[in-house]
């Protein structure tokens, strides 16, 4: 009796991990086709729109962007510091001039076990997602844009900012240097590789 007892409770216990299993990948589907979508749109972005940083000649051997793997793992919960002033700062562009930015506060948050800083600014591009973090890593330059890539970000909630690499995205003096863009601060580049988000491929946008 109580051998059968044991065996039905592992079961159910089977039955309960299999249903986990499958909530859990259905979830990480969901998440994936939105990150896939989200990509595709940017594409048709890119080769069609009006407002696409691309030149017509430009748009002619345009295959689409390329990006890192999808990874989970690269969003993550950051603690929230909103700046006791709104200050305004200088940041670098690739133009050789420095532009106004509004400073809002910081995000603290780990990779692995290692903790990590970002300054957040005001978005000067996306109104929807008001936090601004420009940032370089250990891929800038190599397998990402060397000016460094973007994350936007919504408010905090409860002190806590969520933030997905996934999303990061080169920004558009990556493919024409007709336009401006920030440059990360030097207390925004990370000493790790960040293998998320969107790569660039120098010679595909000569």
């Amino acid at each position: 009796m109580k051998i059968r007892i044991i065996v039905l409770s592992l079961l159910t216990i089977a039955v309960f991990i299999g249903i986990y299993q499958l909530l859990d990948t259905k979830q990480e589907s969901a998440y994936r086709q939105k990150l896939y979508e989200d990509r595709r749109e940017k594409n048709r972005f890119f080769m069609v729109s009006e407002y696409s940083p691309l030149v017509a000649e430009q748009k002619k051997s345009f295959k689409g962007l390329e990006y890192f793997s999808p990874d989970e793992s690269w969003v993550v919960s950051a603690k929230w510091s909103p700046a006791t002033t709104m200050d305004t700062l200088l940041l670098p562009t690739n133009s050789g001039e420095t532009d106004s930015i509004i400073v809002m506060g910081k995000v603290e948050f780990k990779i692995g076990e290692k903790t990590f800083v970002l300054t957040a600014y005001l978005n000067p591009y996306d109104s929807e997602r008001p936090l601004f973090i420009p940032f370089k890593d250990k891929t800038s330059g190599i397998e990402s844009y060397g000016g460094g890539r973007y994350l936007d970000a919504n408010s905090e909630k409860d002190g806590v900012v969520l933030l997905d690499f996934n999303m990061a995205y080169n920004p558009f003096c990556a493919y024409n240097a007709d336009y401006s863009c920030f440059f990360p601060p030097l207390e925004n580049v990370l000493p790790v590789e960040v293998t998320a988000g969107e790569k660039f491929v120098q010679a595909q946008f000569p």
